[in-house]
């Protein structure tokens, strides 16, 4: 009798695992790289210590978009902040990976910030859309060689007194060249400056000029709302100076009407303006706080606008002047 328990309870015991294995089976099995649904973007920076005016840092941004999402070719400013991007490319890595790679050399010495990128992309319907890259900060420092003992293995005192005459000669003639050549050159630059006018200043200096003051002056801590106003102006009277439109009589839903109707712009940069001034708009209006990191964002969105706009206009004035000849 205890041997037909034992027996049917490991007949029992069997049953179960059987159903469990098909159970297993018939499960479906989870999707695996699945395609994202937003856009999302990472991005990496090396090196971050020990980075001299002579580092080149390597700024790689990666971007994850939807299927059916595009990421129109966006001109790459050469001007970033503090910073000069010496080169640039963008890699499809995968039908939903992008990769932006940037190679960063800094301009100034101490604590200096890398400001936020935006990446602008259509989704499926041909809609505009950004998302920005948030900014981080990198340290420069200089480069000092340690000082060593320069006298080490010039032998005795003698010895370097007699090397102190022997190169005294040398000295006093590269000294008596030097001055040669400063009278040469400031009778030469005197010269050049009395026969010719000032030339008037183009569309970009002025505007980088106007750029300059409106940030020595600190308008942006006293007065927010003044200063995206004169930002703004900025941008309007340097387009009403490279174009037709009257960007500064205009308001931001007339003026952007108004690029739609043309090609004075391409449509990354359309999409850049629209932005630009659609966030400008939020805190000259409706009163929105962009705290430090929108000011930064909004500068710096700004100066690469007028910076990529004025090479295009010179590369286009180069082509025409070829092809004249």
């Amino acid at each position: 009798m205890n041997v037909n328990y034992i027996l049917s309870f490991y007949l029992l015991l069997a049953l179960l695992a059987f159903e469990s294995a098909g159970w297993a089976q018939d499960a479906p099995k989870a999707e695996k790289d699945a395609a994202p649904t937003a856009v999302s973007v990472e991005s990496s920076a090396s090196p971050l210590e020990n980075v001299t005016l002579a580092t080149d840092v390597k700024w790689t941004i990666k971007v994850s978009v939807p299927e059916g999402c595009a990421l129109p070719s966006a001109p790459i400013p050469k001007k970033w902040g503090a910073w000069t991007i010496a080169a640039s490319e963008t890699l499809q890595t995968s039908p939903t990976t992008h990769e932006i790679r940037l190679t960063l050399r800094p301009t100034k010495l101490g604590d200096q910030v890398v400001p936020a990128f935006p990446v602008y992309y259509q989704d499926k319907s041909g809609k505009p859309g950004c998302v920005e890259v948030k900014p981080f900060n990198i340290k420069v420092v200089s480069k000092v060689a340690k000082s060593e003992d320069n006298l080490k293995g010039m032998g005795s005192e003698n010895s370097l007194l007699d090397v102190k005459k022997n190169l005294l000669p040398y000295i006093i003639a590269s000294l008596a060249a030097l001055i040669v050549l400063v009278m040469i050159w400031s009778a030469f630059f005197k010269r050049k400056k009395s026969s010719k006018s000032e030339k008037p200043k183009s569309p970009y200096e002025l505007a980088m000029e106007r750029m300059k003051a409106l940030l020595e002056s600190g308008l942006a801590h006293r007065d927010v709302k003044m200063f995206y106003v004169e930002l703004t102006g900025i941008v309007r009277e340097f387009i009403e100076r490279t174009t037709l439109i009257n960007a500064p009589e205009l308001t931001t839903e007339e003026f952007l009407y108004k690029i739609s109707q043309g090609n004075v712009f391409s449509d990354v940069e359309r999409i850049r303006l629209k932005h630009f001034l659609e966030s400008a708009d939020m805190v000259k209006f409706a009163q929105h706080d962009p705290g430090e990191a929108g000011i930064n964002t909004a500068i710096h969105n700004a100066e690469a606008f007028i910076c990529i706009e004025m090479e295009e206009k010179q590369e286009g004035d180069e082509l025409g002047i070829r092809s004249e000849e």
